[in-house]
């Protein structure tokens, strides 16, 4: 496994406010604060091309970090369609949004591209760092260590209750920011909005991933902006948790809010799929009947994946 290097060692941290809350952005790697992070199985993963990324121990996740540990890969037909989507439009920025320990962003950065990570999980984005300390990628990784919703506030994330850290979800909101709170707390994370994100978004083509256990709807809700000036060509949503807690008002997305994030994106011309185990196009009119795990948002004017 190829060690830290001292080249690795700059490191920035920068604080923008913008209505009281921070936009925490980080470029470069501190080995210092990286070293302890996890333990020390940082393993090769078996994807083309392969990159090297470090894992959780199965006491607390036993989702991603054992998928990478027993078959090299996670989420396997999502990252050929991701490598597609990438090839087909290579000048486009990847944002992650839910990056959890970094899979999909160390695999873009490998390809040589552009990525923002976003992730409310301190201790997810620095596994992110250390993953971007070992492989010494070609690409240009910007990590912002917030959570995404429809307003810039103070979001309170769930606990790691069944060994799936990349489950931790918003659990509720408020309404002021706190002076005592960090960006850098498990617990109380500092949420900005899609279109707080345009200034760190290099390129105008765009391809998306997100992945925030059902708080997709309140994270596209404040995209407008974001939409007008970048070119999206794909949204790789997961659908599992919207769709579960569709019937559930106390939701980030319930019906009527699903409603209106499916209605936004046919309207800007994006087509729904679902696209595991068997691509089919989803009837926008009929969400409560997705049963898809995830859903491909492909713009009419993109290349099949």
């Amino acid at each position: 496994m190829p060690k830290l290097q001292d080249t690795f060692a700059s490191f920035m941290v920068v604080y923008f406010l913008v209505n009281n809350i921070h936009v925490a952005v980080y470029h470069g790697i501190d080995n210092s604060r990286i070293k302890n992070v996890c333990n020390d199985e940082c393993v090769q993963t078996t994807t083309d091309p392969k990159f090297n990324i470090c894992l959780y121990e199965i006491s607390e996740d036993i989702h991603v970090s054992s998928s990478i540990r027993l078959y090299g890969h996670w989420a396997n037909d999502l990252t050929l369609k991701i490598h597609a989507a990438l090839t087909f439009y290579p000048n486009a920025t990847f944002i992650d949004i839910g990056a959890n320990i970094g899979y999909f962003t160390l695999y873009s950065c490998t390809l040589s591209k552009h990525v923002v990570a976003i992730e409310a999980v301190s201790r997810n984005t620095q596994m992110v760092y250390k993953g971007l300390a070992l492989n010494r990628c070609k690409g240009n990784v910007i990590v912002l260590n917030n959570a995404i919703s429809n307003a810039r506030t103070i979001v309170h994330m769930s606990e790691n209750r069944y060994k799936n850290m990349g489950g931790l979800a918003v659990y509720k909101e408020e309404l002021t920011a706190h002076a005592e709170s960090s960006p850098n707390n498990l617990s109380w994370i500092e949420a900005i909005t899609m279109d707080d994100i345009l200034p760190y978004v290099a390129t105008t083509d765009v391809v998306i991933k997100i992945d925030i256990e059902g708080y997709e709807c309140k994270a596209l809700e404040s995209s407008t902006q974001f939409f007008k000036v970048k070119t999206v060509y794909y949204i790789f949503m997961e659908w599992l948790v919207v769709g579960e807690r569709l019937r559930k008002s106390s939701t980030a997305c319930p019906l009527a809010a699903a409603h209106k994030m499916v209605a936004s994106l046919a309207a800007m011309g994006f087509i729904p799929f679902e696209y595991s185990p068997k691509q089919r196009i989803l009837d926008v009119n009929k969400i409560s009947s997705w049963t898809a795990y995830d859903i491909l948002w492909q713009h009419k004017a993109s290349l099949p994946v």
